[in-house]
């Protein structure tokens, strides 16, 4: 068993479901063009260190988390 903790399912959960899916059942292409819809946000949490972005992107989405 393998896995991952994905900063960007806290705010798109039902997209890494879908994407997880698709690539179990082999449909890696249809995956990466699931994810492809989300890299913009994935970007730009990244674009400092975690998690001050996510944070941020939480809170404009109604989802307040804390300092």
């Amino acid at each position: 068993m393998c896995g991952g903790a994905l900063a960007s399912a806290n705010i798109y959960p039902r997209i890494w479901l879908e994407i997880f899916e698709l690539a179990q059942r082999g449909k890696l292409q249809e995956a990466l063009q699931v994810q492809s819809r989300i890299d913009p946000v994935i970007d730009a949490i990244y674009l400092e260190i975690n998690p001050g972005p996510l944070k941020i992107f939480m809170a404009l989405s109604g989802m307040p988390v804390g300092p």
